[in-house]
């Protein structure tokens, strides 16, 4: 059983394209972490991410300064996808205070910076990371853990470039 994909993004359009493939692999309850440095495409993922649940993606932006966004799927079928944005959170322990927890069950939670609030992430999760190849490049690392990686021959199967 595979628990980590690496793949690569040669631009905006290829990150965004990824996300809207994983997003069919993606389930309510399902916790998705995602780090990587400043500019690296974790919003873009995560726009596309949105865009293939069948939120809006010209609506998604990093809520660094409001800490949380919610996307409403305009399919009812689809869970509702709550991103996010770990950066400027002083504890981990703040990640549990932003009062998402009534509804997590039934969402998609998307957390970027997610390297500072690991302590208090849980036990089955995807963790995406992010890295610089050049200006337009970037290795993206897909790992689970616990039942995740359980799902990850399905992921592999969907965000493969087909060829």
């Amino acid at each position: 059983m595979t628990d980590t994909i690496e793949l690569t993004s040669n631009s905006v359009e290829q990150t965004i394209a990824l996300g809207e493939k994983l997003a069919n692999c993606l389930h309510a309850g399902d916790w998705v972490t995602l780090d990587g440095e400043l500019g690296a495409g974790k919003t873009h993922l995560i726009r596309g991410i949105a865009q293939g649940m069948g939120a809006d993606g010209h609506t998604v932006a990093s809520p660094t300064f409001v800490l949380m966004h919610e996307y409403e799927p305009a399919d009812q079928d689809k869970p509702l996808l709550i991103h996010i944005d770990a950066y400027r959170l002083e504890r981990p322990a703040d990640l549990l205070n932003l009062g998402f927890e009534d509804v997590a069950e039934e969402s998609v939670l998307l957390i970027e910076w997610a390297c500072k609030v690991s302590d208090v992430l849980p036990d089955d999760r995807l963790q995406i990371t992010l890295k610089h190849l050049s200006d337009s490049s970037r290795q993206i690392t897909f790992t689970g853990y616990g039942q995740v990686a359980g799902r990850m021959t399905d992921i592999e199967s969907a965000t493969r470039p087909r060829k």
